[in-house]
């Protein structure tokens, strides 16, 4: 019962911000295509083109499986990164097992580039556009989101910032986008100690480099 339980625990918590929204883009083109053999097997794929206030159009791909038995909901399922790939296949298992429909998510470009003048907050405009745009496909069903990593951080801005609204939402390993202004001191910041709840400690390298700034703006 464990991703059930995570699941339901959230249900109440989504739809909770009241700030004032910015307008969400538009997805058009939508167009049957055969699915990658990253998303999980027996996907049935969908590519759409997703436009928003000042940034460039980009195209996604979202791959959708059901359950064997009657639906009782759709998990969208986001990965880390810039999601150039479908996420959360080790969970897939999971929550079709449960009854649940999945909707796997992978850009063709990253989600958060903006070109020569990066802003994340108008990159978020993607994420939320192409959420909102599969929830409303699917308004007779619950509808939630299981996002990582940087994907934990698209769908937070999404919540913030759109006003994207699912009914439930599990986050994990993110949002990793908590104070993005540390990664540009100079001198650099102090590493900072991780302390988990279960396994080691770590320390983590808090400014940017060459090497992950793009994942990171």
């Amino acid at each position: 019962m464990k991703v059930f339980i995570s699941i339901s625990l959230l249900l109440v918590g989504a739809g909770i911000c009241s700030a004032q929204t910015l307008p969400l883009g538009t997805v058009s083109n939508p167009s049957s295509v055969t699915c990658t053999t990253y998303f999980y097997h027996n996907s049935k794929c969908t590519s759409v083109t997703i436009s928003c206030p000042n940034v460039a159009d980009t195209q996604a791909t979202y791959g959708y499986l059901g359950p064997k038995g009657p639906k009782v909901g759709v998990v969208a399922l986001v990965n880390g990164a810039q999601d150039l790939g479908p996420g959360g296949s080790k969970y897939v298992g999971a929550y079709l097992s449960y009854e649940f429909a999945i909707e796997q998510v992978e850009f063709t470009t990253g989600w958060e580039a903006t070109g020569e003048t990066p802003n994340l907050k108008n990159a978020a405009c993607r994420m939320a556009t192409l959420l909102n745009y599969m929830q409303r496909a699917t308004s007779t069903f619950p509808f939630g989101v299981h996002a990582g990593s940087a994907g934990a951080g698209a769908v937070g801005y999404a919540l913030s910032w759109y006003g994207l609204v699912p009914q439930a939402v599990e986050l994990t390993s993110g949002p990793s986008f908590s104070d993005i202004e540390l990664g540009c001191e100079v001198p650099k910041p102090a590493h900072l100690l991780v302390v988990p709840t279960n396994g080691g400690s770590w320390a983590d390298l808090l400014n940017y480099n060459e090497a992950n700034t793009e994942a990171n703006m």
